[in-house]
């Protein structure tokens, strides 16, 4: 019947079109059949000046593909029915996950007394993070993203001190070493620019972030060079860190469409802005992993930024709503606004 529609048009007998279409429309063509036949219905129903029949077609074609962009070859009066509609996303859901490496910005060295320390060194360990966001879209281009962020951040510490200026130390060399995880709850909150290509859709975004922490993991060990290795279960240092924390993030990324939704692969970097020591319990020695790490362990934790580069890859669902441009949306009440200002100036 798609083929009988074709000649019909073809051979200019418009009115015979919709009559090849209608039946096979409710029950028999794909979906890319039913792209193909809308579209032939809009262009007909153009030609008749048919007005309504032309948007309602138009309409049941945006329905099976939002994204439909018209050719070069096609009608002009086409191309300006399509220009009257807005096919970008209202939201978008996305879902992704992947690892993260973090890098440590010592603010001061913290010790347990007068030790020359001769090398104390902060060395990055792979961490996870898994990432949902809902994108609200002003435009193709421009959209404001909120994602709610669970991690997992890594780091490891090394030093070497003699301990001959320290009460209950071995006047020996020490190696001390402490591998810790952090548990992150976090919000940020970013405005992304996409180009919108049409099969590779690359962005920029740049935002804020609030993180609450949810615990601390320290597993700390000392080895004097001539007696046993000290060492014992982590010790939970959540009192002596910070619970809020603030940063900055800003990150690159491209989503691949693929039929009707989007594969991604983001990469961000996010600057921390707060020490993470919680200096009003850095002494309370009342708390056992405190003063563990303090005495046991000679390794208080030290003022610092943390920082982290994340590479993540997901998946994309927009929700779209197909419109005219004269229905109310978020940027229209704003146009309204400051034009019914200008207008009583």
């Amino acid at each position: 019947m798609l083929n009988s529609a074709r000649d019909a048009f073809n051979e200019g007998h418009l009115e015979d079109v919709s009559g090849y279409l209608s039946d096979c429309l409710k029950d028999g063509f794909s979906r890319e059949q039913k792209i193909e036949a809308y579209k032939l219905l809009t262009i007909t129903y153009l030609y008749l000046d048919d007005l309504f029949g032309a948007e309602n077609s138009y309409l049941a074609l945006l329905t099976l593909d939002p994204e439909y962009r018209v050719l070069p070859t096609d009608p002009v009066e086409f191309k300006y029915l399509s220009n009257r509609y807005i096919t970008t996303p209202i939201i978008s859901w996305t879902a992704r996950a992947g690892v993260n490496l973090s890098m440590i910005t010592p603010l001061q060295i913290n010790t347990v007394g007068n030790e020359n320390s001769t090398n104390r060194t902060y060395k990055t360990r792979p961490g996870f993070n898994f990432i949902g966001e809902v994108d609200v879209h002003f435009n193709k281009i421009v959209a404001l993203a909120f994602e709610l962020d669970f991690s997992l951040r890594s780091l490891y510490r090394e030093e070497t001190i003699f301990g001959e200026a320290l009460t209950g130390l071995q006047a020996d060399e020490h190696l001390l070493t402490e591998e810790r995880q952090d548990l992150y709850l976090s919000l940020p909150v970013s405005l992304k620019f996409t180009y919108p290509g049409k099969t590779y859709y690359p962005y920029v975004y740049g935002g804020y972030a609030l993180s609450y922490n949810l615990g601390v993991s320290a597993l700390q060990k000392r080895t004097p060079a001539r007696e046993v290795k000290i060492e014992g279960p982590a010790l939970d240092l959540r009192e002596a860190t910070t619970t809020f924390s603030h940063s900055l993030v800003f990150g690159i990324g491209v989503k691949r469409r693929i039929k009707y939704k989007y594969i991604l692969v983001d990469f961000r970097y996010r600057l921390g802005l707060t020490n993470m020591l919680a200096a009003q319990n850095q002494y309370n020695f009342d708390n056992d992993n405190i003063r563990n790490a303090y005495f046991k362990y000679a390794m208080p934790l030290d003022d610092m930024r943390w920082n982290d580069f994340q590479l993540t890859v997901g998946f994309v669902w927009p929700q779209y709503k197909p419109r005219a441009r004269d229905e109310v949306t978020l940027q229209t009440v704003f146009k309204n606004m400051f034009g019914k200002k200008k207008n009583k100036e």
